[in-house]
């Protein structure tokens, strides 16, 4: 493997006249540093990173070039099918939570 050598400004700056950036590459730095400030902006405020959000989060993301490369419906579908599981757990795992707040009379007895 040989040593790859640092370009000069000026080829740079010819490269880039080259290469024209899409609105995908766009959207997905903006996906990115979004991801980013929201994960920072939470460890700000509360000290901790909640690892499942962030895990599902980073799954989602990890979809995108799949979705990319299958036809609309079927990301369409699967979009689908990952958020209405997203909902589903959601629902369970804090149905107590929203029980006792929904119905206190309920929950001191």
């Amino acid at each position: 493997m040989q040593p790859v050598a640092a370009t000069a400004p000026a080829d740079d700056a010819a490269r880039g006249a080259e290469h024209q950036v899409t609105p995908l590459e766009l959207f997905f730095d903006l996906v990115f540093v979004f991801a980013i400030t929201q994960v920072s902006r939470l460890l700000v405020s509360t000290g901790y990173v909640f690892r499942r959000r962030t895990l599902g989060a980073v799954a989602l993301l990890a979809l995108v070039p799949a979705a990319l490369a299958i036809p609309a419906l079927a990301a369409l579908a699967l979009v689908a099918a990952v958020s209405t599981f997203v909902v589903a757990y959601e629902a369970i795992r804090h149905r107590e939570g929203r029980r006792r707040l929904r119905h206190p009379d309920l929950a001191e007895g």
